[in-house]
């Protein structure tokens, strides 16, 4: 089965002013670095967990984020994924004139309804806040839809969930 994963960051890769401990992973592998003034905060073993999902033939990720296509050539150098990763959705959020215009639900849609994967994961901090009920479908394809505490990001327990329905 063809699974799609959209992966947003701030909130969920970077977890916006996470604390060591946070999330249920170990203190001591965060790391912190600056990006065109932007402090971006991530756990090393979660990297590591993503890789092994990304390398995975049935899976394919996918940017959705505000970073647009500075998420693969300013982020991915650090993370160490994702350079190869497209981007999704940037003209919709071109366009939307705003952030916070909710323009990630009718990108997502248009590339399920294009790309007819099996299932999807999608990872993004803002569905709880945004969607008064999450999805499990979209364009009637079954998928996972997870969103993690901003400032603590993807956790471990959110790892498993995603491993169990990739199984």
């Amino acid at each position: 089965m063809k699974t799609h994963v959209y992966m947003d960051v701030d909130g969920v890769l970077n977890g916006v002013g996470a604390s060591p401990g946070a999330g249920g992973w170990s203190p001591e592998k965060w790391e912190r670095f600056e990006v065109n003034g932007y402090l971006i905060t991530f756990h090393h073993d979660l990297m590591n967990q993503l890789r092994e999902i990304e390398a995975r033939d049935d899976v394919s990720f996918f940017w959705l984020t505000t970073w647009c296509r500075d998420a693969p050539r300013l982020l991915s150098p650090t993370f160490g994924l994702g350079s190869q990763w497209p981007v999704v959705g940037e003209d919709e959020y071109l366009s939307s004139g705003a952030p916070y215009n909710w323009w990630k639900y009718p990108a997502i849609s248009e590339h399920l309804a294009e790309t007819q994967p099996d299932r999807f994961v999608w990872l993004d901090d803002h569905t709880a806040r945004v969607l008064l009920e999450l999805p499990d479908r979209i364009e009637e394809v079954p998928g996972l839809s997870l969103s993690p505490n901003t400032r603590v990001g993807l956790s471990k327990s959110h790892l498993t969930q995603i491993h169990d329905f990739l199984e």
